[in-house]
């Protein structure tokens, strides 16, 4: 799933090939924290922990 976000990322940005790899990098990272805000957000416990 990683590899398949990388992929669309990299079809997205096309960087320039000496900056591709740190830019590939920061992308999933960035990709990365998105999708683990959302799935926090989305937790019912998590909502449950931070109302009290």
């Amino acid at each position: 799933m990683i590899a398949r976000i990388k992929e669309f990322l990299d079809q997205l940005l096309e960087p320039d090939q000496a900056n591709r790899k740190a830019d590939d990098s920061r992308a999933l990272q960035i990709a990365t924290a998105a999708l683990l805000l959302e799935i926090a957000h989305k937790d019912e416990h998590l909502n449950d922990v931070l109302s009290s």
